[in-house]
């Protein structure tokens, strides 16, 4: 009787503990070598100072942070699987069933299993961690607890979400099957949707939605750690989804029985569900690879859709029955492909109406015009504000209306078009440019007051405020790769200031600085290159008082030079291929020569002499004054 009424059993705690004994062991060293190690490796060999590590948690590489967390979602994923043994065998279940145990108290007992793998693994590495704290200085206690609470949160989530899998299912293949699909399905979904309405339909580019990466919390973490930003209230969220999942579990154990078990699945409502959920899933990975290869080819795409539903139907089914001559169930299989002809359906008619839908003139608030066949990253940075005018809008409207179901195999450009709504939503739309339509696109983006507007729209405040670093590419033999310089906050603020100042200064001669491609570049997170030029004199000087460069021609690593003489062959040079610069006649030169005018601050924007930098490196055009 005493079982009976206790919550846990201890018994049962060390028959499941002996059970992920191996994993929680692999576990523990895993954890060791990923994160306390790291410090230890980055002495051996002798890293840089600088932090490589996230800015939250502990560790000393960021890259190893993101291993471990995935190993943390395998280690979880696995031990969820094997603590629920008892639930897909006839005997364990009809013996574990039949001793004075209440069920809740076997419910408890194998999530106290989990916890107490997980914590003992966090225990033995975070000692680990405050006696490397003495030796290493940038170990910091706020970073050791953060990773113990995110460790914790996300073991648990993954934990209980293979529980609840797992009381669905009483396969174990189908049970690590999935759990794997369902827990990433929603970026599984983006990328196949959204992959299959880019090949299908003009302008629908392929992208990443936000929600999507925020449902696969998987993929959500590897995605705050490699951008430093961790949001408290979505994991607090991820706390109650993982509540709310083990009290789902629990009821749905309480209620399962037990004579179902050889079964497939538990019922018959996740049967049809799960059959379904994967049914869509695979026959959306087969429709999107058979457009890639046949675009566009709508009966191949639909022959391949039913082949590859048929063939998944029997898979699952070989796996449920746990033999290669299956029964045929057919309303279940009536039923999965019913459900995917509809959402494929679903999803090729809204492509299609999303395909030809242009915004009413009066709803919108602003437009802008990204040409992505112009290799330079300062237009980038320019032509992606928002414009709000009333005549480049209707421009642009009329553009999209030129463009909407006339792509072209034969492209020569690429643009993005993007409006921004009076009711603050935005809508984009991406594409492929004929040399007639991008010319016209150049008309119409390169007018002069358009251009001007553009300048006024630029939020500095938001470029403050966005993350920051300055690049040095190296092109050298010797020096692969490139340097990288993180800023404080009042360097970053000196630097911006400086760079504004520049760039509001050179803006009537936008053209020509557009032209000045170098090999520094600024790192924004909403702008990602914006290269600096010898014209930008201001910012400059603050990258020479931080010590990133210390003459003007360090902002080259290109050993090749060529002087050109025929200024009229740079006439139609708006917008470039920077590839065929090289191609342009002129006199290969020193490039000493050319570095100590520069490093005698000789640039000019308007300046007689011109150069041009070798293409193979990193292209670009300098005007010098003699």
């Amino acid at each position: 009787m005493p079982l009976k009424t206790s919550l846990l059993s201890k018994p049962l705690f060390k028959n499941l503990s002996h059970h992920i004994l191996f994993i929680t062991i692999v576990n523990i060293i895993c954890t060791f070598l990923l994160i306390p190690f790291s410090y230890v490796l980055s002495s051996i060999n002798g890293s840089p100072s600088y932090d490589v590590g996230s800015k939250y948690i502990i560790g000393h590489d960021l890259v190893l942070i993101q291993f471990y967390f995935f190993g943390t979602t395998g280690f979880a994923v696995i031990a969820g699987i094997m603590l629920t043994y008892y639930l897909k065998s006839e005997s364990a279940s009809d013996f574990l069933h039949s001793l004075p145990i209440k069920r809740s108290s076997i419910f408890m007992t194998t999530i106290c299993v989990f916890l107490s793998s997980v914590i003992v693994n966090l225990l033995l590495n975070s000692l680990l961690l405050l006696l490397l704290k003495i030796y290493y200085k940038d170990i910091f206690m706020g970073h050791i607890l953060n990773w113990i609470i995110l460790t914790f949160l996300f073991a648990m989530f993954t934990f209980a979400f293979t529980l609840f899998i797992g009381l669905l299912v009483n396969n174990i293949v189908s049970h690590l099957v999935f759990t794997v699909m369902i827990i990433v399905t929603p970026l599984l979904l983006n990328i196949f949707i959204t992959g299959l309405v880019d090949m299908m339909f003009a302008g629908l580019k392929p992208q990443t939605d936000d929600l999507a990466m925020k449902l696969t919390v998987p993929a959500e973490v590897i995605n705050q750690l490699a951008n430093n930003n961790f949001s408290i209230m979505y994991w607090f969220i991820v706390a109650i989804v993982t509540i709310l999942l083990l009290i789902g579990s629990y009821f749905i154990y309480e209620n399962r029985k037990n004579e179902n078990i050889n079964e497939g699945y538990s019922n018959k409502p996740s049967e049809y569900i799960l059959f379904s959920w994967i049914a869509v899933l695979g026959t959306l990975l087969a429709g999107t690879a058979a457009i890639a290869i046949f675009p566009k080819n709508l009966f191949f795409m639909i022959a391949i859709f039913f082949v590859t539903f048929f063939l998944l139907y029997y898979l699952m089914e070989m796996i449920s029955q746990k033999s290669v001559r299956i029964t045929i169930h057919k309303r279940q299989m009536i039923i999965s492909l019913v459900v995917t002809i509809f959402v494929i359906s679903m999803i090729l008619i809204v492509g299609k109406i999303r395909e030809n839908y242009i915004p009413e003139l009066k709803d919108i608030k602003a437009v802008s015009i990204v040409d992505f066949s112009d290799q330079n990253t300062n237009n980038e940075f320019l032509y992606a504000n928002e414009v709000e005018d009333m005549a480049y809008i209707n421009d642009t409207v009329q553009l999209h209306k030129e463009l909407v179901g006339k792509e072209s195999d034969n492209y020569d450009g690429a643009i993005t078009i993007k409006y921004i709504m009076k009711n603050g939503s935005k809508i984009s739309r991406h594409y492929l440019l004929t040399g007639t339509q991008k010319s016209y696109v150049n008309e119409i983006i390169n007018r002069q007051e358009i251009v001007d507007k553009r300048f006024e729209s630029i939020d500095w405040e938001e470029v403050k405020n966005s993350s920051l670093a300055v690049e040095k590419q190296y092109h050298n033999d010797d020096e692969n790769g490139g340097a990288y310089l993180t800023l404080s906050m009042n360097e970053k603020a000196r630097l911006i200031n400086a760079f504004k100042a520049d760039f509001m200064k050179l803006k009537s001669n936008y053209d020509q600085v557009s032209l000045a491609i170098t090999d520094v570049t600024l790192m924004l997170d909403n702008n990602p290159y914006i290269g600096i030029t010898p014209y930008h004199t201001e910012t400059i000087k603050v990258l020479k008082s931080l010590g990133f460069i210390d003459t003007v021609s360090d902002l080259y690593q290109t050993s090749e030079f060529k002087i050109i003489k025929d200024k009229s062959q740079f006439d139609n040079f708006t917008n470039v291929n920077y590839e065929d610069l090289w191609n342009i006649k002129g006199k290969q030169v020193n490039d000493k020569e050319v570095k100590k005018f520069l490093d005698n601050n000789k640039a000019e924007v308007k300046g007689d002499v011109w150069y041009i930098s070798n293409p193979n490196l990193n292209p670009g055009i300098v005007r010098i004054s003699e």
